[in-house]
């Protein structure tokens, strides 16, 4: 007997014209979504947008979790209509990696909008900001094999 394979989907934010052809391996995720397959995960883009909203959340109801890279200030608008369906889907137990409770208890819009004219403190930007992005989907996926296999983690925040 084969074992399951979990299935994951890498959400950002992108042109609603180019969601059913995006592929990860393109986008700035491309080495996160290969190192997640590389451990044995089932891993698909979720490529967001206002006007695609309804089609992404029934896109979400069919994967066991969703890492969520949507910028909370983008400047194309907010996250008004995200964040009500990422509720939902982790109330239908989709794992969310984001979830927008957390995400406003910790303060992380308040501090990304304060900051947002700020330049960064570190020499390499983009380096940092994949570690932390690897770092996070390693911990969500930590989190959803846990919960698939009816353990509750012991810490939600690092």
């Amino acid at each position: 007997m084969s074992e399951r394979k979990y299935r994951v989907a890498m959400m950002f934010a992108g042109d609603p014209s180019i969601r059913a052809t995006v592929k990860l391996e393109e986008t700035r995720l491309g080495n996160i979504a290969k190192a997640l397959r590389d451990v044995g995960l089932d891993v698909e883009a979720a490529s967001y947008a206002d006007e695609v909203a309804d089609e992404v959340r029934d896109q979400l109801l069919g994967v066991d979790g969703v890492l969520v890279w949507v910028d909370p200030i983008r400047k194309d608008g907010n996250r008004a209509k995200l964040d009500p369906i990422l509720r939902d889907v982790a109330n239908h137990g989709v794992f969310v990696s984001s979830h927008p409770d957390l995400i406003l208890k910790m303060g992380t819009k308040e501090v990304l909008y304060r900051t947002r004219n700020m330049s960064a403190p570190f020499e390499n930007t983009e380096n940092t900001m994949n570690s932390v992005a690897v770092s996070t989907a390693d911990r969500a996926v930590d989190r959803m094999v846990l919960l698939s296999a009816g353990q509750r983690p012991t810490r939600i925040l690092p």
